[in-house]
């Protein structure tokens, strides 16, 4: 795939340019795009609806999924309209691009490179950029 690629960062923005730029190499392994993902540390466990642990899941093969996401803007754009179309939930683009049937890269991010999702994440956020400006 050539032509615009786009790249969506929900995260802590950096002096590490090395997320975006790690990012942007994997278009030279995959014309599907890619994300920055951690490998999952953290024992993993299913839950019923009250909250009673059904099951441990194996975290094998297992990656948090973060930010940045690069993926071809044509691509992109036909998973969202697709997505939209069918009132389907999406929770960022490269469940999108999957859901299209296309299998994004994972790229290792940096475990510092944390998602702002929710506002408990904000004070984190804070320490990963005290801790930069002090390195």
């Amino acid at each position: 795939m050539t032509g615009c690629w786009c790249m969506m960062w929900r995260g802590l923005v950096s002096a590490r340019t090395t997320y975006a730029n790690s990012c942007i190499r994997c278009k030279r392994k995959t014309p599907i795009g890619g994300i920055l993902a951690n490998p999952v540390r953290d024992t993993m466990k299913r839950s019923n609806a009250h909250r009673h642990i059904v099951e441990t899941v194996c975290r094998d093969k297992l990656w948090h999924a973060l930010t940045p996401q690069l993926f071809p803007l044509g691509l992109l754009r036909r998973a969202i309209e697709s997505a939209l179309a069918d009132n389907a939930i999406v929770t960022d683009e490269a469940s999108a691009v999957e859901r299209i049937g296309h299998q994004p890269l994972l790229v290792e991010g940096h475990p510092d490179n944390i998602k702002i999702t929710h506002p408990q994440d904000l004070p984190l956020a804070a320490l990963f950029i005290q801790q930069q400006e002090n390195a």
